[in-house]
């Protein structure tokens, strides 16, 4: 049985990548890690780190903001806004159904 343990950053990895049209291998190539590490990130096996969060979503074409999409000047403020509203809402979920 494969390991899934959903979290908020492995969920935001993977909005974030499906979002920008990467398969895992090509997300991974771009941030310079191995592939199998981000199906690890991605199914809860591992535990990214801050920085690393940042620079696999650099990879991905987007950032992680806590300001409105209306006013944040990275690169793809319209998908930075949608990601993270998801997150938020998924973060919102594990939270309730403690």
């Amino acid at each position: 049985m494969a390991y899934t343990r959903y979290t908020p950053s492995g969920y935001l990895l993977r909005k974030a990548r499906t979002e920008a049209g990467l398969s895992q291998a090509d997300l991974a190539e771009a941030a310079g890690i191995a592939p199998g590490r981000i199906s690890d990130y991605e199914r809860g096996k591992l535990d990214p780190s801050f920085n690393m969060i940042l620079r696999l979503l650099a990879a991905c074409g987007t950032s992680l903001a806590l300001v409105s999409p209306e006013h944040s000047s990275f690169a793809n403020p319209e998908l930075n806004g949608r990601i993270l509203g998801d997150v938020l809402s998924f973060a919102d979920a594990i939270e309730g159904a403690r």
